[in-house]
């Protein structure tokens, strides 16, 4: 089911297993309420992989899936990465607007980028 996968590729980001999460987090993608959530973890994957372009996509995919605060915030950080540094900022701020509790991470992106 979507929760499994989407559970168990949580698991694997955990652990640090980011080719198995990226697998599981994919299954989880196909349809359903995780779908969303799931294509944010694959884009979060990409990232720590050190692909950034992959995870603009899979951002891009998860927001269209269900406007996530998540995925706007990877999408911001692979922006940034790439120097999209207009791009990258107004996805940190989109992030904020859609969940303020990701306010402190989205300025350290930011400041970090900013340099």
């Amino acid at each position: 089911s979507g929760e499994a996968g989407f559970l168990l590729g949580r698991a694997r980001e955990l652990l640090q297993q980011w080719e198995g999460a990226i697998e599981a987090y994919r299954r989880a993608s196909t349809d359903g309420p995780y779908r969303a959530a799931a294509l944010a973890g694959v884009a979060r994957m990409q990232l720590l992989k050190g692909y950034p372009r992959e995870a603009l996509g899979f951002a891009a995919l998860s927001i269209q899936a269900g406007d996530r605060a998540e995925a706007y915030l990877v999408r911001g950080r692979a922006h940034l990465e790439l120097g999209n540094l207009g791009e990258g900022r107004a996805d940190l701020q989109a992030a904020v607007r859609r969940d303020p509790s990701l306010a402190a991470e989205a300025r350290r992106l930011s400041d970090l980028y900013a340099r």
